[in-house]
């Protein structure tokens, strides 16, 4: 699983966010670490996408349509999620000549509705943001009843 990353999240209306490895490019939620386990607190699972660590140069991320594709798994049964929220704000990338070269907005909010039994699970998160450039992650989490 890795190391357990509990966030400290200040907004007014604070919700418990976890990041489940180093690498993973966004935030989960809402999630709590309980007796060291990653614990799943509603029936919602969000990701918080942070499209500063997934852009590269050559993506054009202009809309809410054209942003990576995420699915997610959870115990290998795939869930249809939708954004929940973005950014209007987008960042526009030139080399050095001065010549576009990607956009991408800040961040989204991206979330599916779950409904699982109490006990251990496994999230798999694919993000593709490009069909030869698919990002995969992991972990387990536990719900309680």
């Amino acid at each position: 699983m890795g190391e357990l990353n509990e966030v400290a999240n200040d907004e007014p209306d604070d919700f418990p966010i976890i990041r489940p490895s180093s690498d993973f490019p966004a935030f989960a939620y809402p999630f709590h670490i309980i007796n060291g386990e990653y614990v799943l607190t509603s029936d919602r699972l969000c990701l918080h996408m942070s499209t500063e660590e997934l852009w590269q140069p050559g993506y054009y991320w202009d809309s809410l349509e054209s942003l990576p594709e995420i699915n997610i798994s959870i115990d290998n049964e795939h869930y249809e999620g939708i954004i929940t929220s973005g950014t209007p704000n987008l960042i526009i990338h030139y080399d050095e000549e001065n010549n576009v070269i990607g956009i991408h907005n800040t961040s989204y909010d991206y979330c599916v509705n779950v409904a699982l039994s109490s006990g251990n699970h496994i999230v798999e998160i694919e993000i593709i943001r490009s069909p030869d450039d698919v990002l995969r992650y992991h972990w387990e989490f536990i719900v309680e009843s």
